[in-house]
C-alpha cells in the first residue's frame, strides 16, 4: 500500500517538473521564432481569437468576412489552416501550434502578401508562450467556461491564464478588444476590459438563432470585428457553414455532427438538436484522455440524458489512458434508467446507431468534429474522418 502512494506521488511530481521543462522549452522556440520571423510579418494586422467554445468558427468566420471584402488573410484554426495562398483542413490535432509554428506561420503568409491574419489562441499556447512576442492588433474573446482544470490547477487559474493574453495586446489607439457580453464569466471582468479600447457584443437571446445559438454567436463576433475595422459585408447562410461545426445531413434517419466536447457547448448542441428532431435523438460520444478534464465525464452523460433518447459511448482521443476506463467513468453519470451502450471503436459505435436508428430519428455524434485522426497510446493517431465515414453510412442506409 506504501509502495502504491510512494509510487503515485513520485509518477506526480515527475509529471509536473517534466511539465514545466516543456513549458520553459516552448518559451525558447518562442525566442527563437522571434529572433528569425518576426521582422518578417511586423507589418500584418493581427487578430487572435481566445475563450473556451467557438474559437476556431469565429477565426474561420471572420476570415471569410475580410477575404470577402477583398483583404488577403490567412487563418489559423482546429478547423483549417490558410496561408493566403492555400487553404487546408488541420490534421496535426494542435490549435495554437507550438516550436515557432505561429512565427512562422505569420512569416509565411507575410511572403504571400498577405495583410490580415486571424488565429486562434489557446490556453495551453498562452501557458506555453507560444504567442510570446506576437502583439495583436485585436483580440476576441468568445466566453469562459470551466475546461483544462487538471492543466491549470483551478477554473481561477484557467481563467486568469484566458486573460493575461491582454498584455499582448498591442494598445495603440487603433486596437481593440471584441468580447461576448452573454457570457458571464467576461461581464464579472468588464472593468479589465475597461482598460482597454473594447467594444461589447451586445445582443439579447431572443435574437439569437436558436436552431444553431453558437455559430449565430460567433457570426456577431466576427461581424462586430470587421465592422470596427470598417468592412462591411455579409456572409449567406451557405458561407456561415462549418465543417463539423453543427454539420446536419438530411436523411432517414438524419445526422448532425458537432465539435462540443466541453459541458457548455454539449449542453447548447444537444438542446438545438432537439428541436431538429422528431423522434428519437441518439448520441454518440466519448471523453478525452490522458488526464484530461477526467471531472467533467459524469457530467457529459447527465447533459446527454437531459436531451437524448439513446446513449452509445466510445473513443474520442485517449491516448493513453484504456478507452474502457474512460468509458465507465462516463456511464457513472447516467441513471439506473438510461439506454447506454458501449463500443470502444468509434466506427463500430455509429454503426450501432445506425443499426437502431429509425427513419424519423437524429443521429448527434460528438466531439470530433471536422478532425481526421484520433490520438491513442504512445502519441499514435489514427486516421479517421467522421463526416466521411457518416456518408458512407448514409449512403449505405
Amino acid at each position: 500500500m506504501m509502495h502504491s502512494i510512494y509510487t503515485f506521488v513520485i509518477k506526480m511530481i515527475m509529471n509536473k517538473l517534466w511539465l514545466k521543462l516543456i513549458d520553459r522549452l516552448h518559451i525558447l522556440y518562442s525566442l527563437w521564432g522571434i529572433l528569425f520571423y518576426k521582422r518578417r510579418y511586423k507589418n500584418i494586422f493581427i487578430i487572435g481569437v481566445t475563450g473556451t467554445d467557438g474559437k476556431s468558427s469565429t477565426v474561420v468566420l471572420t476570415a471569410r468576412l475580410l477575404r470577402k471584402s477583398g483583404i488577403k488573410t490567412a487563418h489559423y484554426s482546429s478547423i483549417s489552416i490558410n496561408d493566403g495562398e492555400d487553404e487546408v483542413m488541420n490534421v496535426y490535432k494542435m490549435t495554437t501550434p507550438g516550436r515557432a509554428g505561429l512565427h512562422k506561420f505569420l512569416a509565411k503568409s507575410a511572403k504571400n502578401n498577405v495583410t490580415h491574419a486571424v488565429v486562434e489562441i489557446t490556453s495551453e499556447g498562452i501557458k506555453q508562450w507560444r504567442h510570446l512576442g506576437i502583439k495583436f492588433n485585436t483580440l476576441v474573446y468568445t466566453n469562459i467556461t470551466p475546461e483544462h482544470i487538471e492543466r491549470h490547477g483551478s477554473f481561477v487559474n484557467y481563467k486568469q491564464t484566458k486573460l493575461s493574453l491582454l498584455k499582448s495586446l498591442k494598445n495603440t489607439s487603433s486596437d481593440f478588444v471584441v468580447w461576448n457580453g452573454l457570457d458571464k464569466e467576461l461581464i464579472s471582468e468588464f472593468e479589465l476590459f475597461n482598460k482597454y479600447k473594447n467594444y461589447k457584443l451586445q445582443t439579447s437571446a431572443n435574437s439569437i438563432n436558436s436552431e444553431n445559438p453558437f455559430i449565430d454567436i460567433n457570426y456577431q463576433l466576427a461581424k462586430l470585428v470587421t465592422d470596427k475595422l470598417g468592412v462591411v459585408v455579409n456572409l449567406t447562410e451557405a458561407e456561415k457553414q462549418l465543417p463539423g461545426r453543427f454539420e446536419y445531413y438530411k436523411g432517414s434517419p438524419s445526422v448532425l455532427i458537432d465539435y462540443a466536447h466541453t459541458p457548455n457547448a454539449l449542453s447548447i448542441c444537444l438542446q438545438s438538436a432537439r428541436k431538429l428532431c422528431s423522434g428519437r435523438l441518439i448520441h454518440v460520444f466519448g471523453a478525452a484522455g490522458g488526464g484530461r478534464d477526467t471531472w467533467k465525464r459524469p457530467l457529459l452523460a447527465k447533459i446527454s440524458e437531459q436531451y437524448a433518447d439513446v446513449h452509445i459511448l466510445t473513443e474520442e482521443n485517449s491516448f493513453d489512458e484504456p478507452v474502457i476506463k474512460i468509458l465507465n467513468d462516463i456511464k457513472a453519470g447516467f441513471s439506473a434508467d438510461a439506454e447506454v451502450y458501449m463500443d470502444l471503436l468509434r466506427e463500430e459505435a455509429i454503426k450501432r446507431a445506425f443499426k437502431m436508428a429509425k427513419p424519423k430519428d437524429l443521429i448527434v455524434c460528438t466531439a470530433k468534429g471536422s478532425e481526421t485522426v484520433i490520438a491513442g497510446p504512445r502519441r499514435s493517431k489514427r486516421l479517421y474522418n467522421e463526416r466521411e465515414f457518416i456518408k458512407l453510412c448514409l449512403n449505405q442506409k
